[in-house]
């Protein structure tokens, strides 16, 4: 696909549901609890399109793994495993996910926090490196839809903490994840489901 955003700034904000474990160390250099910030991250977004545009490219990534679904479809997962310093990002066409009124997004992003055989972490920012997604969408008429604190989302513990966890010597091995599906809220990537509880992103 051919990348209509050229070398374009982002407009799309980098988003969280709250501020990673980021602190100062004695040299003023930012330190993470990587510990404390490997997590699974839902967050939603919903937007009105008057009519279905005959192309609709998006771009977006995340740290460290993302799934997006759009109107309860999923449209995307990523990003290819890839050098921190050049983090990948993807370009799909949304157009054929979208309905003409009201659409709704949903992220699904998990942070892994300690290195694994197929993921690097970021040297953090003080604000970046403790788990992060961008999105942004050209929805045409000179309409768009981005990731800011509009967006909603929260910090599930659906998923145990031996998730992401590895061995002695950086060997990833062990059950992938473990997961109660009780802690997750039902349906919660799917249009009709009322996010208003939950809190803006960061």
């Amino acid at each position: 696909m051919d990348n209509p955003f050229g070398g374009q700034r982002w407009r799309g904000r980098w988003i969280w549901p709250e501020y990673p474990p980021i602190g100062i160390n004695g040299d003023a250099s930012p330190d993470i609890d990587r510990t404390a910030a490997r997590s699974w991250a839902c967050m939603r977004h919903s937007f009105r399109v008057a009519a279905v545009p005959a192309r609709a490219v998006a771009r977006f990534t995340g740290d460290s793994r993302y799934v997006i679904w759009l109107n309860g479809e999923e449209a995307a997962r990523g990003p290819v495993r890839a050098n921190p310093r050049r983090l990948h990002y993807d370009l799909i066409d949304i157009a054929p996910f979208l309905v003409a009124g009201d659409n709704t997004l949903a992220v699904l992003v998990r942070y892994y926090g300690q290195p694994t055989a197929w993921w690097m972490p970021v040297n953090p920012t003080f604000g970046l490196g403790g788990g992060a997604f961008v999105l942004e969408a050209d929805l045409g008429d000179s309409s768009s839809v981005v990731s800011d604190q509009s967006w909603r989302g929260l910090i599930a513990d659906a998923w145990g903490d031996q998730a992401g966890r590895t061995m002695e010597g950086g060997f990833s091995a062990g059950s992938p994840e473990r997961f109660d599906a009780r802690r997750l809220p039902h349906l919660w990537n799917q249009p009709s489901f009322d996010d208003r509880d939950w809190d803006r992103v960061v």
